[in-house]
């Protein structure tokens, strides 16, 4: 007489190896997702800034707008100065598709004739209407980063 044994059931998908690190990585997926999708609707302006929509310059227009929607550019230029912490000069402009910012060489201009010295610059741009700013970055609130802001509201004295 043989002996036969009883087959092996059968063990749940997600109790296998292979079952759980799919369930593992899936979860983490869908987490993100549902996490990124309520930021957006929550702090909008920490997903507004665009890397990909300022083209290579001519003549004197420099960070075109290649994108198909309005975009506001801001350049800062940190100059030399005795004082610790330096100065900075920035300004922002808002871009139509097509358009760039022409005003990077007269400010250059303007700061030198002035006798300044520029010994840096840093650019960055946010999907209108939120504008770009020095944010505190979302470990730190005492550590700024390159950000988006929502618009400031106009007062009676702006117009």
């Amino acid at each position: 007489m043989t002996s036969q044994k009883p087959p092996r059931p059968k063990k749940p998908f997600l109790k296998t190896g292979v079952g759980a690190i799919l369930f593992f990585v899936c979860s983490v997926v869908v987490l993100n997702w549902v996490a990124t999708a309520i930021g957006k609707r929550v702090n909008p302006e920490r997903y507004a800034q665009v890397y990909d929509c300022r083209g290579e310059g001519e003549g004197r227009t420099f960070y075109p707008n290649t994108c198909e929607f309005d975009i506001n550019v801001r350049y800062c230029l940190f100059l030399k100065t005795d004082q610790p912490g330096g100065e900075t000069f920035c300004r922002t402009t808002l871009l139509k598709p097509g358009d760039g910012v022409e005003t990077l060489i007269k400010d250059r201009m303007d700061l030198k004739a002035e006798g300044r010295e520029i010994w840096s610059s840093m650019v960055w741009s946010c999907k209108a209407p939120f504008e770009p700013a020095m944010v505190p970055t979302l470990h730190n609130s005492m550590q700024k980063e390159k950000g988006c802001r929502k618009p400031r509201p106009a007062t009676d004295a702006e117009g």
